[in-house]
């Protein structure tokens, strides 16, 4: 199977003693949230955030996506 659902990878993160959310980086939600935002801008080349702005999801949703990952908006 190719495809990990989100919370295997997210247990296998943490068996590994990895990181899995952004404060465990020490990078603060309101970072976080500006990089899902403007991430995009950063890359010459097209990435899955430029698709989430093309299909609506950023910016308009950008806090459901954040609820939906890690619990927080």
């Amino acid at each position: 199977e190719r495809w990990v659902p989100p919370e295997a990878l997210k247990e296998d993160l943490r068996e590994a003693g990895a990181p899995t959310r952004p404060e465990e980086l020490g990078v603060p939600w309101n970072v976080f949230r500006e990089a899902l935002l403007y991430g995009r801008e950063i890359r010459g080349r097209w990435t899955v955030l430029d698709t989430a702005y093309l299909v609506g999801i950023l910016p308009n949703r950008a806090e459901e996506a954040l609820e939906r990952a890690f619990g927080v908006g």
